[in-house]
């Protein structure tokens, strides 16, 4: 492996995903209403959609501290109960591979995850050979003891070694939208398969 660099990559997002902001130097508040609005399907920026796009871009904020380069909030209708709403969140960040060739960072990557006792999987790309695993977190939103409310998250993250290079990147969705996790899967399979490495590498 060559590249002293992180190697720049492309995907492609479906409608109803909306970038975020991840440093304050970037942030417009009020493109993210407009973005929001459309996506609810309002004919103009309103109190609801201005106090969303204020939420996302404070926690886009908190990403890019975090150390993320991309996030998107996606925003859908369930197609299996058109009333039921859908939110999906796309982030993106590089490293650097440990490993000096694809097979061996694929069977190190394996590794690494089955020790953190998830349950990893290889998966084929058009960018290449990678590494895909599924946590969820159940969250405790209550507002008092009395009141217990989980909300169970799940995240599904491929990790794809650049094949001729040191770059690692990994791409994740995640949603607390369960009752939905096969579309929101789907939807992300379809992210997955369009990247690709700014070398050439088919997208």
């Amino acid at each position: 492996m060559t590249t002293s660099t992180p190697q720049a990559f492309s995907l492609s997002l479906p409608r109803g995903f909306v970038p975020l902001p991840l440093f304050e130097e970037g942030r417009d508040d009020a493109g993210l209403a407009r973005h929001f609005a459309d996506l609810l399907g309002l004919d103009d920026v309103d109190e609801s959609s201005t106090m969303v796009a204020a939420v996302m871009a404070d926690f886009g904020a908190m990403l890019g501290s975090g150390g993320l380069e991309y996030a998107a909030m996606g925003l859908f209708r369930s197609p299996s109960v058109p009333t039921r709403p859908v939110s999906a969140l796309l982030t993106c960040v590089r490293m650097t591979a440990s490993q000096s060739a694809l097979s061996t960072e694929i069977a190190a990557l394996m590794t690494i995850h089955q020790e953190l006792g998830a349950a990893p999987q290889v998966l084929t790309l058009p960018a290449g050979e990678a590494v895909a695993v599924v946590t969820e977190e159940a969250q405790d939103v209550g507002t008092a003891p009395a009141v217990p409310a989980v909300v169970l998250n799940r995240q599904v993250s491929v990790w794809i070694p650049e094949p001729d290079g040191d770059t690692i990147a990994v791409v994740s969705v995640a949603s607390p939208s369960w009752p939905d996790w096969e579309h929101v899967c789907d939807l992300a399979l379809g992210i997955f398969d369009s990247f690709g490495w700014e070398n050439g590498t088919p997208a």
